[in-house]
């Protein structure tokens, strides 16, 4: 806010919320820990909230952030029981609601106190009225509060609770800064998912940081209708899966707007085919990159200046941390496949109430991924399998 004042920060979709200044922001993080304190959610408390993406979960993420509260988003399509175990587990203080998803809400154990949002133009509104009640916050979080709890189930068993700090998510957010080179004059369109850090740090939290501006899609819509949206808004930076990239190449027509300067792909291996076809119809460069929540997304990036951009790899590691491959304790050369392991300070702490997973998947400061892959004599990183494979669906 003291930087970037009165530039744009967030540009809304929705036609009944006027653009957020930085300045805008900070007011609404203020108003936003009034709100939470009457609602008895205090500084290191969690704070759940289940909403599609929109303008104002993206208000409530870094409000939540900047009060000191633990955020804890929860996938709207989420089951009943599912939305149980994670509220069980989490135990928020507050549980915060879009009213389109009150009949799912209706149904869920009474865990929490449920607040209900019934227009998102009014809710902010009513926030930005108590921000000028106070002059600043009162929270003081730390590098090493947890900012957010993502919950990650994989293939089986019930969800994990994935405990992000404020440093992991700063860290992150910097490594990709350091390559891509972010700054006021960048533009970025989400449309992954806002509950899951795909949508948080290159298209959330980059803007903040540099000066940029933002705006938050739906996913289905955004996915469906992207280059509507690319068109609309002309970002230069995005982040899509590999999927949402194959269905392009099957329905989409060329945008107007060519001024994006890359889009991140990432959840899943993107066979170099795909990225050929995809960057000569569209004219976009596709940066692949790997990383999991518990890295707090991304760990490995294609660079633009690498001549092996096109290679079929995940990149090179980020700056910020560490990337090797090891068979069993052992560190083993180029070329020869092992677990990938990650290491560095956007490698998260654990796992909410399982000490024996954290202690089993974060050992000696390693993330133990359970991903197999190698090092390619350019030193990127080549993917073959994952131990826990599974299926994305809208970009979950």
């Amino acid at each position: 806010a003291s930087l970037y004042s009165e530039r744009i920060y967030l540009r809304p979709i929705e036609p009944d919320i006027e653009p957020i200044t930085f300045e805008a922001l900070q007011k609404f993080a203020q108003g936003f820990e009034v709100f939470l304190t009457q609602n008895g959610v205090g500084e290191g408390d969690s704070c759940a909230v289940i909403s599609h993406n929109s303008t104002l979960l993206v208000l409530q993420f870094l409000a939540s952030l900047a009060t000191g509260r633990t955020f804890v988003p929860i996938n709207p399509n989420s089951s009943v029981n599912e939305i149980n175990f994670i509220l069980e587990d989490s135990k928020p203080k507050a549980l915060i609601y879009s009213g389109s998803l009150e009949e799912k809400v209706d149904s869920i154990h009474d865990w929490c106190r449920l607040v209900e949002i019934s227009s998102d133009a009014q809710f902010i509104e009513r926030i930005f009225d108590l921000g000028q009640s106070t002059s600043k916050l009162s929270a003081s979080p730390t590098s090493d509060s947890i900012g957010e709890l993502v919950y990650t189930s994989g293939t089986t068993g019930r969800p994990k609770g994935v405990q992000l700090t404020h440093r992991n998510l700063v860290t992150d957010v910097f490594g990709l800064g350091q390559i891509f080179d972010f700054d006021e004059s960048d533009v970025f369109l989400t449309v992954a998912p806002l509950f899951h850090n795909s949508g948080q740090i290159l298209t959330t939290l980059a803007p903040l940081l540099c000066g940029g501006s933002t705006t938050a899609i739906r996913s289905d819509m955004g996915f469906i209708n992207f280059w509507h949206y690319v068109d609309q808004f002309k970002p230069t930076w995005t982040l899509v899966m590999p999927a949402h990239v194959a269905l392009m190449l099957e329905r989409a027509e060329p945008p107007a707007h060519k001024g994006l300067k890359g889009i991140l792909c990432g959840g899943a291996p993107l066979p170099k085919d795909t990225q050929l076809a995809f960057e000569e119809k569209f004219s976009a460069p596709l940066y692949p990159n790997y990383g999991l929540t518990e890295s707090t997304s991304v760990a490995t990036c294609v660079r633009p200046d690498d001549h092996a951009r096109l290679s079929g790899t995940a990149g090179k590691p980020l700056a910020i941390n560490e990337v090797k491959i090891f068979h069993k304790e052992a560190e083993v050369p180029t070329g020869v496949v092992g677990e990938v392991r990650i290491r560095g300070n956007n490698v998260c702490p654990g796992y909410l109430n399982l000490p024996k997973l954290t202690a089993e998947k974060i050992r000696q400061g390693w993330l133990h991924t359970g991903d197999l892959g190698y090092f390619d004599d350019n030193g990127a990183l080549q993917l073959i399998d994952r131990v826990d494979n599974m299926i994305i669906v809208g970009g979950e």
